[in-house]
């Protein structure tokens, strides 16, 4: 569609910088109509040397180098994005390594709290 659109747009300027009509135009607009494509490529080919390919192509040269950079771009940032997927996966799984450390070192605190306690239950039976 977009395609289309740009030969449109390349005709209509083709029209307003050429005002005269290729030989057998007027014959021919009669019979198709004046929006048939393939009229509109051979007034192109008529009107300017060499091909309408070719004119084409020179024209979506920068779209083109517009598009190969955008694509160049987006990959350098769907890297970035996978390194800091795999950064947050690394982060993630050393808070889950600190998090069972220190569930483990507060059973010991719990364990020796509970030795305390016995060690202070065992002394307050002695004095007694």
């Amino acid at each position: 569609m977009v395609y289309l659109s740009f030969l449109n747009d390349y005709f209509m300027q083709v029209t307003r910088c050429f005002p005269s009509v290729p030989p057998g135009w007027k014959a021919y607009e009669e019979v198709t109509g004046p929006d048939d494509w393939e009229v509109r490529l051979a007034e192109g080919a008529l009107t300017f040397p060499g091909s309408v390919q070719e004119a084409i192509d020179t024209a979506l040269r920068p779209v083109i180098q517009s598009v190969t950079e955008t694509a160049t771009f987006l990959n350098a940032l769907k890297q970035e994005v996978a390194d800091i997927a795999s950064s947050l996966r690394q982060l993630t799984a050393r808070q889950d390594i600190t998090t069972a450390d220190l569930h483990q070192q507060k059973d010991e605190m719990n364990q020796c709290n509970a030795r305390i306690d016995k060690m202070e239950d065992l002394e307050d039976t002695e004095t007694l």
